[in-house]
């Protein structure tokens, strides 16, 4: 999966629907595949361009009625919302995951720190001291 692809059940989250639903239209959602491990990989774009179209009465609808076309403007609110949503939750993984690098920074310090005093000391760092003098 692309960083751009997403599981069934984040794609069920972003569109406000059931994974029951979102399963249902996977074969209508370009490049949505189903994985050798049971799950699903459904490209964000894809994804989004497949609601637009359901919104606007389009290929997402067959026979969309003069009421559902009418409901285009609520529906692209609800979508923005939606996006909106999407938008927050990717600013927490955001920062959740700037958190999680700086814990792996401070670990690699640690241990180059750590292997710099085992590289000056004991028998590590008389074999070290020793093949510097040759």
């Amino acid at each position: 999966m692309s960083t751009t692809d997403m599981t069934l059940g984040e794609a069920a989250r972003f569109a406000g629907v059931s994974q029951t639903t979102v399963r249902s239209w996977v074969h209508k959602i370009e490049g949505a595949q189903k994985l050798p491990s049971g799950g699903y990989s459904i490209p964000m774009n894809s994804l989004q361009a497949y609601l637009s179209a359901r919104s606007k009465g389009g290929p997402g609808r067959a026979g969309a009625s003069a009421q559902a076309v009418a409901q285009t403007a609520p529906e692209q609110t609800q979508y923005e919302a939606r996006l909106q949503a999407e938008v927050e939750y990717l600013r927490g993984e955001l920062k959740e995951a700037r958190g999680e690098l700086k814990e792996a920074q401070a670990e690699i310090r640690r241990l180059e720190a750590e292997i710099r005093t085992h590289l000056s000391g004991g028998v590590v760092g008389a074999v070290s001291r020793w093949i510097k003098g040759r």
